[in-house]
């Protein structure tokens, strides 16, 4: 074991992802994103959680900035160097920013969410296609428009499902 980091009482971490933010990949710093969930055993879902962006310096974890977020961070995926999340019934995607009045430090802003979803559990992405596996409201399709910076939905099945995976196999 090399460093760890201490959750919060009654926190879960619910996804792990290593990511880059930005528009070059190939030259872009690495960072673990950590989706948690604060656990009330008096509510039936997650309420608040956090979402945690770390780097590693020196073999040792560095927390470089933290968002609360009002629900459970399911999934966590890096998506055209930004940051896709499913927290509770919204996909929400974040970019990495300078903070503003504070030198040196980051924090995650909201691009867009798309609504909609009784509980999203899994998200897959290809491209600009975002691929949603909804716990009751089986699969939905959905694309990133860059230049609207909105999310839109494209296709549906009607029908319930109770997801357990999704993935997307190829174009």
């Amino acid at each position: 074991m090399l460093d760890v980091y201490q959750l919060h009482e009654q926190e879960n971490s619910c996804s792990v992802v290593s990511t880059s933010f930005g528009e070059d990949v190939k030259t872009a710093k690495i960072y673990y994103v950590v989706g948690t969930a604060l656990a009330n055993p008096l509510e039936n879902e997650p309420q608040e959680g956090r979402i945690l962006i770390f780097e590693v310096v020196d073999r040792k974890l560095r927390l470089v900035c933290s968002k609360d977020v009002k629900g459970a961070a399911y999934q966590v995926r890096g998506f055209n160097g930004k940051l896709l999340a499913a927290i509770n019934c919204k996909i929400e995607l974040f970019g990495l920013r300078d903070s503003e009045g504070h030198m040196g430090q980051m924090e995650l802003t909201t691009e867009c969410a798309h609504r909609g979803h009784i509980l999203v559990l899994y998200l897959q992405t290809r491209g600009d296609f975002i691929v949603v596996g909804d716990l009751m409201r089986s699969i939905s399709l959905l694309t990133y428009k860059p230049v609207d910076g909105q999310m839109e939905e494209i296709a549906q099945d009607y029908n319930s499902n109770w997801m357990t995976a999704i993935d997307i196999l190829d174009e």
